[in-house]
């Protein structure tokens, strides 16, 4: 083959090995693509948040006694109205009130109605612990002007219904439940007239 072949082929070798170098490394072959897809930000891994805690404040919390679970007072969590006194049906008895966890409110008919005072102390008191809310909130179908508060004996509040003075009971179990009722033919669920209930 004549010289001047030799240094066209050669010279012709020499631009397509440049020509495929420029193109891996100069950022036209595949490996710039890759590296762009591996070096972009994920817009679903920098926009993830935690989700919210949704959990209820409950105001009875996990203390070990009955009559301190029972201390549901109503308050307003968040956007979700908690009424510190609610309603509840049972087909005996009828609707009942229960306060913001859902426990049994009684009556003791050895008060007297609009008395403003209450007869159950000491180790009465101990098993019929008088309820009371100091943020009175309340369904739209129970009357209001039928809650007031009296001042026990010795100092604290107690929250009434058509003047007689609300208690729960330690027998209760769990909400709802009715242990108390017609104990000694003086207690009794408090119950209300046929509305709307809540639970």
């Amino acid at each position: 083959m004549p010289n001047n072949m030799l240094m066209i082929v050669a010279v012709v070798a020499a631009i397509m090995i440049i020509a495929a170098a420029s193109y891996f490394f100069l950022g036209a072959g595949p490996h710039a693509q890759t590296s762009t897809q591996s070096t972009a930000p994920s817009s679903q891994q920098s926009s993830t948040v935690a989700p919210a805690n949704t959990t209820a404040n409950n105001t009875h919390g996990t203390n070990s006694t009955n009559a301190t679970k029972r201390a549901g007072t109503g308050a307003s969590n968040g956007t979700v109205q908690v009424f510190a006194i609610r309603t509840r049906h049972n087909a005996t008895i009828g609707n009942y009130l229960v306060n913001s966890t859902g426990w049994t409110l009684y009556l003791y008919t050895n008060d007297k109605q609009h008395s403003g005072t209450s007869n159950c102390y000491g180790s009465c008191a101990s098993y019929w612990p008088p309820f009371y809310a100091a943020n009175l909130t309340l369904l739209s179908s129970l009357n209001a002007s039928a809650f007031g508060t009296i001042t026990r004996t010795g100092g604290g509040s107690q929250t009434t219904y058509e003047g007689w003075p609300l208690y729960h009971y330690l027998g209760d179990k769990a909400p709802g439940e009715l242990n108390g009722q017609g104990i000694g033919g003086t207690w009794y669920a408090v119950t209300v007239p046929n509305i709307t209930t809540s639970g």
